[in-house]
């Protein structure tokens, strides 16, 4: 069906290269995605903190706290065998560790995944409304996400555009996304793998890459860039 439309845009490079490797029609281009960009003014608008499932106010601040020790994880997605969310839960068992914590954003779709791991130090947050969510990803020092496979990965975009630093599978589009020791870590997918990953992460390392994080989001993935070419797209056919 690539032959068919006059044009097809491919969402990430990953897609783009996969396509023109497999022998799509040569009508494609790459428009990578993005999310939209919540301005500091208007963060100002929703509250310092939230409430997640358990009544536990969510910091919004990477700034140092009575939690400095602890190093906070974030899952941010559908808790379903593609995002590989049971890989996550079986590497936190493995650790055993009280000084690493994990919040859980999503809920199952097939299946319910928070009986592989009751623990006090993995919380199961459920959806959370877009107006709150980035209060997520500034509480967290590191977004994890073991995908098993990923056409793209919005979830490293909201990441990014929160200063949080991701550790990402190397499946799909996802490696793409990062730079490696600058905007995050990649690593293989097993449970063994991310165990190893999780265990090597430094507090102080992760917080400086912050601002690398905003300024790719800014550079690579701005939501007027990305409007901007598929406004250019639709008036070359108008």
């Amino acid at each position: 069906m690539s032959f068919i439309p006059d044009q097809v845009v491919n969402i990430s490079q990953y897609e783009h290269d996969k396509t023109s490797a497999i022998g799509f029609s040569k009508n494609s281009m790459l428009i990578e995605n993005s999310v939209e960009d919540f301005s500091e003014r208007e963060l100002e608008h929703y509250p310092d903190a939230i409430q997640d499932l358990n009544g536990t106010a969510v910091n919004s601040s990477h700034t140092p706290n009575s939690e400095e020790s602890i190093i906070k994880l974030l899952f941010v997605g559908r808790l379903d065998e593609q995002k590989g969310i049971d890989i996550l839960l079986d590497a936190m068992v493995s650790l055993d560790r009280s000084d690493i914590n994990l919040k859980v954003v999503g809920a199952g779709v097939l299946r319910n995944f928070s009986h592989q791991a009751n623990r006090e130090n993995i919380e199961f947050c459920g959806w959370q409304p877009n107006k709150t969510i980035d209060q997520f990803y500034r509480w967290a020092d590191v977004l994890v996400v073991p995908s098993r496979w990923e056409g793209f990965g919005l979830v490293v975009l909201e990441s990014y555009r929160n200063g949080t630093p991701v550790l990402v599978s190397n499946r799909g589009a996802l490696p793409g996304l990062v730079d490696e020791g600058i905007t995050g870590h990649v690593f293989d997918l097993s449970v063994e793998s991310l165990t190893e990953a999780i265990s090597s992460l430094k507090k102080g390392s992760l917080s400086s890459m912050s601002q690398d994080c905003k300024k790719k989001f800014a550079e690579r993935y701005s939501p007027g860039d990305f409007v901007r070419k598929q406004a250019e797209l639709i008036r070359e056919f108008d």
